[in-house]
């Protein structure tokens, strides 16, 4: 299924960083993977915010915008966990 499909690649996330150049990165991957952000799933909203740290670095302007703007709804979550590890994204 489709969230199994994403949670695979998003613990598989750094390996695939290496293989993506910013452009790609930026224009093809990093829009769908915030799908992973708003998701119903509490285990893959947390485990696709621990996945974007290694993102970061090559995030464009726009993309480090809109990551932020997740950051902020993330840090109101119902589940602890997930607004534990958003402070500690954003302390990273």
């Amino acid at each position: 299924n489709d969230r199994g499909v994403r949670g695979s690649i998003l613990q598989k996330i750094s390996i695939l960083e290496t293989q993506l150049d910013k452009s790609a990165l930026n224009s093809s991957v990093f829009e769908p993977m915030c799908s992973g952000f708003t998701d119903s799933s509490g285990p893959l909203r947390e485990l696709t915010l621990k996945s974007t740290i290694v993102l970061v670095p090559k995030l464009n302007h726009a993309n480090l915008e809109k990551l932020v703007r997740y950051l902020v709804r993330l840090q109101a979550d119902p589940e602890a966990s997930i607004r534990t590890n958003t402070v500690i994204f954003i302390g990273k």
